[in-house]
């Protein structure tokens, strides 16, 4: 644990900046609640608030998780550092697994807020999923890793022309992976698309354990797609790597 210490002690102490606690607290609590009183306001039933909230639990730690990644990389981008930091002993997989730990950290935080508050304030319960729980947060976890690379990949190919990706990708993937809502509303070739990402898998597995349905299956088949994702990461990150520092990407944002 020791390499990855540095990352999560640089990114415990810019949680102490207001916005940051904003990120981790202020937002997913403000999505939850305003989720929790439109269900209050339409009288919604089990269906609706399944749909809504397990969607803003999902999303809020999914980007928590993926944005502790991309903004530890973005960072460094920033703050003209990043020669500086890839140039020593440290591995570019350190870096992320350093990150990723902390964005874990915070997605935990938040989720569990966010779950009692949905508990106590619109009685609905998470919890009562039981061992699907932690299978669903382990899912999350390695969605957001997956999604973190991919769009730290991008910056590395591309530069911050496409900074934007940082931002826009976990709106894009989740988008199409039925976030508040079925994703047999989109036609086929999305449907089919949308199942290539392990996220879909969280949300499904999650309202198939909240209806009383076995969910193993769908976990397992959401663990089995995220494992082809880190073999294929495995295998590319390095010749990203590589290509970036062929490109002068290092010591032109360094």
């Amino acid at each position: 644990m020791k390499k990855y210490l540095p990352f999560i002690f640089t990114d415990l102490r810019a949680i102490r900046r207001v916005v940051w606690l904003f990120e981790m607290i202020f937002w997913p609590l403000i999505g939850l609640a305003s989720f929790g009183i439109l269900t209050t306001f339409i009288n919604a039933g089990i269906e609706i608030k399944t749909l809504l909230f397990t969607g803003i639990m999902g999303w809020s730690t999914i980007n928590l998780v993926q944005t502790a990644i991309s903004k530890g990389f973005m960072h460094e981008l920033w703050d003209k550092s990043i020669k500086n930091t890839f140039s020593s002993p440290i591995k570019f997989s350190d870096f992320v697994i350093g990150h990723w730990l902390f964005g874990i950290l915070e997605a935990v935080v938040a989720f569990t807020l966010m779950a009692l508050a949905a508990m106590f304030l619109f009685g609905f319960n998470i919890f009562s999923i039981g061992v699907y729980l932690p299978l669903g947060l382990g899912l999350i976890a390695i969605s957001g890793l997956i999604i973190g690379i991919i769009a730290v990949s991008f910056i590395l190919m591309f530069g911050l022309k496409v900074d934007f990706i940082v931002w826009s990708i976990v709106d894009m993937i989740v988008f199409i992976s039925g976030v508040y809502y079925s994703v047999t509303v989109f036609p086929h070739a999305v449907q089919v698309i949308s199942h290539f990402f392990p996220v879909i898998y969280v949300f499904e597995g999650m309202r198939q354990a909240l209806a009383g349905s076995l969910a193993l299956q769908t976990f397992g088949k959401g663990y089995l797609v995220a494992l082809v994702w880190i073999i294929l990461m495995l295998l590319l990150s390095k010749k990203i790597e590589n290509y970036a520092r062929k490109t002068g990407f290092y010591q032109r944002y360094g």
